[in-house]
């Protein structure tokens, strides 16, 4: 089949004109009818040029320049292309490297959990446990009593060779019970309720004592090193340390944190010429 620059070219000689002569009378390059005749089409301007250029030329040939323009449309359109349906939009969506699996994810959020309560319990324990506990009736205790104190203390004095230097508290009760004598360089604490209070009592580290106390209530807790409290109402809280009268741990309804051992007692006591020892 002669193609469409076949045609041109022929055309062109049958009129006896040369592409130099042409361009004059069409106002065309030279070289723009030569890529036309050799179908050269990438040479030429593109687009809207080309067909116009094509036309002219058509023209100026005696052609007829629509059957010119589909031979071109036929020669420059690729059969394998197909037109993209209107509205759609092909997008690759690449998937990531690595997906770890769900399993895996929620292994790691447990252990993190874990780890996280484990090395922050104790301050989680000493910060917010006033805060969380409810105000039982007055016949109720947060724990049960035998699990709030040791056994009873026994005649032998605390912290003496024989009893192997272990620590306990005076069961709290209304009326007092006798004490076995302090050992020597150990602290006794003595408190008094006279508002309702929450106690935490530490020991020499071993918790001896958690509950909520009532007006009236008295506890006694020796050591052979330190002692601990965390009080929740340090207005309602009245102590003595080593028989001695104590300073106020803190106002109504303050939570405070004491630390009583060798080097501080001096300081939590009250001192001789202080206004509540005047009265």
């Amino acid at each position: 089949m002669e193609t469409l620059g076949a045609r041109l070219k022929a055309a062109r000689e049958q009129k006896h004109v040369s592409v130099s002569q042409a361009a004059r009378e069409t106002r065309i390059s030279a070289n723009h009818l030569e890529s036309l005749e050799t179908g050269r089409y990438k040479a030429l301007p593109g687009g809207v040029y080309n067909r116009a250029f094509l036309k002219m030329y058509s023209e100026y040939l005696g052609l007829d320049p629509q059957a010119m323009l589909d031979a071109y449309h036929a020669e420059t359109s690729t059969p394998a292309e197909k037109p993209a349906k209107p509205g759609h939009v092909s997008v690759q969506i690449s998937e990531p490297w690595f997906v770890p699996h769900p399993i895996v994810l929620w292994s790691i959020m447990l252990l993190v959990s874990v780890v996280t309560l484990y090395f922050g319990r104790g301050w989680i324990s000493d910060v917010f446990s006033p805060y969380f506990t409810q105000r039982p009736s007055p016949a109720q205790t947060l724990v049960k009593p035998e699990d709030q104190v040791p056994a009873p203390v026994s005649a032998q004095p605390q912290g003496s060779p024989a009893s192997g230097g272990e620590v306990a508290a005076a069961p709290s009760s209304r009326a007092e019970e006798p004490l076995p004598p302090q050992a020597p360089g150990s602290i006794r604490l003595h408190l008094q309720i006279t508002q309702r209070c929450w106690v935490s009592v530490t020991s020499d580290g071993n918790r001896v004592l958690v509950k909520l106390l009532e007006p009236g209530d008295t506890q006694t807790f020796d050591a052979a090193e330190s002692l601990y409290l965390i009080l929740g109402n340090a207005g309602g809280v009245r102590a003595t340390i080593n028989g001695k009268a104590a300073k106020p741990f803190g106002r109504d309804g303050e939570v405070v944190k004491v630390s009583i051992n060798g080097q501080s007692v001096n300081e939590l006591l009250e001192q001789p010429d202080s206004p509540r020892n005047a009265r």
